[in-house]
């Protein structure tokens, strides 16, 4: 049965909260009706390539799952019906709310994922779909939901997620009419604003540019192995080289110390 549940912490109490006027056009932004439309719309694609590959590889079947950033449950729904018993979170009330509308097999809850209302170890497996972990800011705060993903997740537990990669703005392949004006929009908007002394940058790649956190494959790695998880897989659209060069990472990783 669909449910929404209350909110454990007022978003004050948010870590996010501590980056001022960014963090709150951040939650109007997501908060706002086209976006909740537009969402609502994306639903009907359901999974992802990689989503796809990396839950029928490594989340465990049947499996108790933690979707983090669900907005209107396009991840969500399609686990349920994979016959997991998963629970979607997200920060916006929106977007959770129209969520629960669509009566899936699924629980929601508007939650922060820098504070998650849940015990330790309630989870196998944990999904941050869609670049979401990029949202959070300050950079503690992006800390902070590492910790807490590891921490709801079970020893051996599966954490899937996708975030924005800094190599992508580095090659300037496939060169596409299109794909070089966003490097010149990249390095241009994010030289003038000198963003380049923060992990934050412009993404060009929306119609409204908005400042979100950049990483790479090796960074990505240390910050996953200090809060104790170890990297198992970098899956890419179309090969090896889409992995490591394409628009996001998408990176599977377990709890457990780093094999090196």
């Amino acid at each position: 049965m669909t449910t929404v549940a209350n909110d454990t912490a007022s978003s004050d109490a948010s870590p996010q909260a501590a980056d001022g006027d960014e963090a709150a056009r951040m939650r109007g932004y997501y908060d706002s009706e086209s976006f909740v439309d537009f969402y609502s719309r994306l639903r009907a694609r359901g999974l992802f390539s990689r989503e796809r590959r990396a839950i029928a590889d490594y989340f465990p079947a049947g499996g108790r799952v933690l979707d983090v950033g669900c907005g209107t449950g396009r991840t969500t729904a399609p686990l349920a019906e994979q016959g997991f018993d998963v629970v979607g979170v997200d920060v916006s009330r929106p977007m959770v709310t129209a969520a629960a509308t669509y009566g899936d097999d699924a629980a929601y809850a508007v939650a922060d994922a820098a504070t998650l209302p849940f015990a330790n170890d309630s989870f196998d497996a944990v999904l941050f779909s869609f670049n979401g972990l990029d949202e959070l800011r300050p950079a503690a705060a992006r800390d902070a939901a590492l910790a807490e993903i590891r921490r709801v997740l079970v020893p051996d537990g599966v954490f899937a997620f996708a975030t924005r990669n800094r190599f992508r703005w580095l090659v300037p392949f496939p060169p596409t009419p299109q794909h070089l004006r966003r490097l010149w929009r990249y390095w241009t908007l994010n030289g003038l604003e000198a963003n380049w002394s923060t992990p934050y940058r412009r993404d060009v790649t929306t119609h409204s540019p908005k400042r979100v956190h950049v990483t790479d494959p090796r960074t990505q790695r240390r910050r996953l192995d200090a809060h104790g998880f170890r990297t198992v897989a970098l899956l890419g659209r179309s090969g090896p080289l889409s992995a490591w060069f394409g628009p996001s990472l998408f990176i599977v990783a377990k709890t457990g110390a780093s094999g090196g």
